[in-house]
């Protein structure tokens, strides 16, 4: 076995959000919260992305999300199921969606923005340029290019 074969395919370079190129395939409002290990005698907890309080998950692990009881707005406890992702509207609500979706609206009566979002790339370029490959995540299944 050559050295090249026992190195990472990607260099780990401590930040583990970014690919080769320097861009954040997963945009900040779909990163799963911060996970609380929980000691002996303490509750689980997350921390809300809209006002930062703690909300007790205890009893509530197999829910996607769960609601603030100080700002009202729902925080995602997991990721999103296959096939669907997060998305924050600017009025704070939080919308599931499919992740091949481009456009969505947001359902609050006092809001109705119409979102547009990235269209994900579910078939492949024809003119991929040298260098470059198409790689499909196993864990949100969305396609993206990296340089090979």
């Amino acid at each position: 076995m050559s050295d090249s074969e026992r190195k990472p395919l990607l260099a780990d370079n401590g930040n583990s959000n970014y690919n080769e190129v320097g861009q954040n395939p997963i945009p900040p409002d779909e990163l799963p919260p911060p996970y609380q290990a929980s000691q002996p005698g303490q509750v689980p907890m997350v921390t809300c992305r809209v006002c930062q309080a703690m909300i007790d998950i205890s009893g509530k692990r197999d829910q996607h999300v769960v609601k603030c009881i100080h700002c009202n707005e729902a925080t995602p406890v997991k990721n999103a199921p296959a096939g669907k992702k997060y998305v924050r509207c600017p009025c704070n609500c939080l919308l599931i969606c499919k992740s091949s979706s481009i456009r969505i609206a947001c359902p609050r009566v006092n809001c109705k923005r119409i979102i547009n979002l990235a269209p994900s790339p579910i078939t492949p370029p024809n003119n991929l340029s040298p260098g470059m490959s198409r790689v499909i995540c196993v864990h949100c299944t969305d396609a993206f290019m990296v340089r090979s």
